[in-house]
């Protein structure tokens, strides 16, 4: 499922997307913690998407060459991240909304390589795929 979520995003195409991204796609060498983003929109990102720590990151998609990394103490929700690589979540993140209900997702991370989550984060109405190892550390 991953190599065609990549490939979809790649392209930019948005009809293969969840319905809070309306634009793009805008692509960039790399996101760090200081690029802005604009809500509702499809980021193509040759390197690095590194979100740092005491983030909001919500209303975005992003499919990165490399590695996706989101320090600790981050809120994620409405986003699709996407990587060959791995997707690395720090610790004492907050994914997904409350209000989530019905089996219904708002945080999709899809990786051809690892996604390993850190400790203490609350996970609700996310969807995972991972396309060698899921690693979820209590």
């Amino acid at each position: 499922m991953a190599p065609e979520v990549i490939a979809h995003m790649e392209s930019g195409t948005l009809s293969e997307l969840p319905d809070f991204i309306t634009s793009g796609p805008v692509f960039l060498d790399e996101i760090s913690d200081s690029t802005p983003l604009t809500p509702g929109t499809l980021y193509v990102v040759n390197a690095v998407a590194d979100f740092g720590s005491d983030a909001t990151v919500a209303n975005n998609a992003v499919v990165a060459g490399r590695e996706i990394k989101i320090g600790s103490n981050a809120s994620v929700e409405n986003v699709v991240f996407a990587s060959p690589d791995k997707i690395l979540p720090g610790s004492a993140n907050d994914f997904g909304s409350l209000g989530v209900c019905g089996g219904a997702c708002n945080v999709y991370l899809f990786s051809e390589s690892n996604i390993e989550v850190g400790s203490n984060n609350g996970l609700r109405g996310v969807q995972l795929g991972a396309g060698e190892e899921l690693a979820l550390v209590r």
